[in-house]
């Protein structure tokens, strides 16, 4: 649940990214990144680090789950 959480935040992100450098004509918003594009760069910054520690939680959950390690039971 936990990459599925940070997946659809990053996909979140990514979605207003495309809309603040693109538009929405058909809703009347404008795209901002010819006025601030600090802003824009800043932002596919975060995206791109965001999608990085995707794959790195992804991978480490994938190697986790392939060799689950087993507590030992302690003896009385």
């Amino acid at each position: 649940t936990m990459v599925a959480l940070l997946i659809a935040g990053c996909s979140a992100a990514l979605a207003v990214g495309y809309i603040a450098k693109y538009g929405n004509a058909h809703a009347g918003w404008i795209p901002v990144c010819r006025y601030m594009e600090s802003f824009c760069n800043i932002g596919v910054i975060s995206i791109v680090f965001s999608f990085g520690a995707f794959l790195v939680f992804y991978l480490l959950a994938a190697i986790t789950m392939k060799s689950p390690r087993q507590i030992p039971v302690a003896s009385c």
